[in-house]
C-alpha cells in the first residue's frame, strides 16, 4: 500500500471518532488520537431482518500504533451506539494501567459458562469478553 493510501485511511478513521457527525465519537478519550471504524451487519431469516451483529474496531494512538480495540456484540443497536462506548472504557483501562506501571491486565478476565447468556448492555458489560491486544 502507498504510504499516501495509509495516510487517507488513517485521517478518515480518526475523524469517525473526532470530528462532529463520525460514528465513532463515543470511542474518544481526550488526549488520545484514537483511529476507528464502526460497523453493524444485519441478521436476516426468511427475508426479513431479526437481529444485528455490531461492531468498532480500533487503534490508538493513531500516529505510532501500540493498541488495536475490536468490540464486537451481538444484538447491539449499532457500532458506534454499542460498541464504541466500550472501547473507549478499555483505552481508559489502557491508559490508567500504562500510567500506574501495572503488569496486571487492565480489565480482569471474565470467561462466562458455555451457552450462557451475556448482557449487551448493564453495569459489567465493559468487563465481558472483551480483549485488547498490545500492538508493538
Amino acid at each position: 500500500m502507498k504510504p499516501e493510501n495509509l495516510r487517507v485511511i488513517h485521517e478518515a478513521m480518526l475523524a469517525d471518532v473526532e470530528e462532529r457527525g463520525g460514528t465513532g465519537t463515543e470511542a474518544a478519550v481526550p488526549g488520545l488520537k484514537i483511529g476507528g471504524k464502526t460497523g453493524t451487519a444485519e441478521v436476516e431469516h426468511g427475508g426479513r431482518i431479526v437481529d444485528k451483529t455490531t461492531w468498532f474496531a480500533s487503534f490508538a494512538p493513531v500516529d505510532r500504533p501500540k493498541w488495536a480495540v475490536v468490540v464486537m456484540v451481538e444484538s447491539g443497536a449499532s457500532g458506534g451506539k454499542t460498541c464504541a462506548p466500550v472501547a473507549k472504557k478499555i483505552y481508559e483501562a489502557l491508559q490508567r494501567r500504562e500510567r500506574e506501571g501495572s503488569q496486571k491486565p487492565a480489565l480482569p478476565p471474565l470467561r462466562p459458562p458455555v451457552n450462557a447468556a451475556v448482557p449487551a448492555a448493564g453495569p459489567d458489560f465493559n468487563r465481558s469478553l472483551l480483549t485488547s491486544v498490545p500492538v508493538n
